[in-house]
């Protein structure tokens, strides 16, 4: 396991900027396996793996990783606009997600059986929150800070990205082939379909905030959207937008 994912497991939960997430997967209860995952079907995959990287299990971290990571890259290639482009790399962008992300998994409960749609809007409300973050900084004439600064207030460059890591240079390869083929299979989609994947798929906004967002009407968000999926669940078979055309 990267060392980096290792103390992000270990860090408390804290850290970092707090959104509410109280619409998709806070509770209260007691933080003990049986409790995680509340909800969830026994045979949903993203639950399962969820709940073993809870506790520590580096495969099924790795499988996260992989799984919704390109998904998170998208985003952040997405939101970094401008002169915060310059600024940041998507790549750093997407580590900096999962630092701050892991320790607080076990908070998440699954919606109508499934993982995966909570998790998807847990990561990509975890990554605006970030480029808030970021531009705030920005703004101020700062440098990026890290997730371990956040709350210390000590700002200094991000930790070493996945690729670097000491699980070596293949995990690095597989990663940016993930990626560069969900960005392959994005660029096959006009750019307002591309749009309305990050914003409704990813970000998980509704039809009538992504048409307001547009300037279109929900019903074209509706469309866009179902057939975008058809047309990545064809190049992408098995990855997380396969994932999302269920729900």
């Amino acid at each position: 396991m990267p060392t980096w994912i290792a103390d992000a497991l270990r860090r408390p939960a804290h850290l970092g900027p707090v959104l509410d997430f109280s619409g998709f997967g806070r509770h209260s209860r007691p933080r003990a396996e049986t409790s995680t995952m509340t909800g969830a079907r026994p045979d949903d995959q993203t639950s399962i793996h969820t709940r073993r990287a809870v506790h520590g299990d580096p495969g099924s971290v790795a499988w996260l990783v992989e799984h919704f990571g390109p998904a998170l890259h998208v985003q952040a290639r997405y939101r970094l606009r401008g002169p915060l482009a310059e600024w940041y790399a998507p790549d750093d962008l997407v580590q900096d997600v999962w630092t701050i992300a892991l320790p607080r998994l076990r908070d998440l409960v699954a919606r109508d059986g499934r993982m995966t749609p909570v998790l998807v809007r847990f990561l990509s409300a975890t990554l605006l929150n970030r480029v808030n973050q970021l531009l705030r900084d920005y703004l101020r004439d700062d440098r990026p800070r890290s997730p371990d600064s956040l709350a210390a207030g000590v700002a200094e460059p991000p930790p070493a990205p996945l690729a670097r890591s000491q699980d070596g240079v293949s995990q690095g390869v597989e990663r940016i082939e993930l990626q560069r083929a969900v960005r392959d299979a994005l660029d096959r989609l006009e750019g307002r379909d591309r749009e309305v994947v990050v914003l409704r798929g990813i970000e998980q906004l509704s039809n009538n905030k992504v048409a307001e967002v547009l300037g279109v009407q929900p019903s074209a968000v509706s469309m866009r959207y179902h057939s975008a999926l058809e047309k990545l669940r064809r190049l992408l078979p098995g990855s997380v937008f396969d994932e999302l055309a269920g729900g």
